[in-house]
């Protein structure tokens, strides 16, 4: 199981400032972000993977976004994982 938070507020209040994913014995994330019409606008390929709200230096308009994070465990097994994001300024 991994964690997301799904609700994102990046106004540097130290909370909900950016989207995370985190999970235990996971050895590869990928973090795809992708807006209302399917455009990809963000991806990240690390072992924590983040946003920040941005796309292209500038904040993205509020809204709803999708997220699909594929992830490896530790042990070979693959996951897919989908879901949607609110940000609110």
């Amino acid at each position: 199981m991994i964690g997301l938070s799904r609700q994102l507020t990046p106004n540097n209040d130290g909370h909900n400032d950016v989207f995370r994913v985190r999970g235990k014995k996971v050895i590869s994330k990928d973090l795809k972000i992708y807006d209302q019409w399917g455009t990809l606008i963000f991806e990240d390929v690390k072992v924590n993977p983040e946003w920040n709200g941005t796309f292209n230096g500038l904040t993205v308009q509020n809204g709803t976004y999708i997220y699909k994070v594929a992830l490896t465990r530790q042990n070979g097994e693959a996951e897919a994982v989908t879901g949607i994001i609110t940000l609110i300024k």
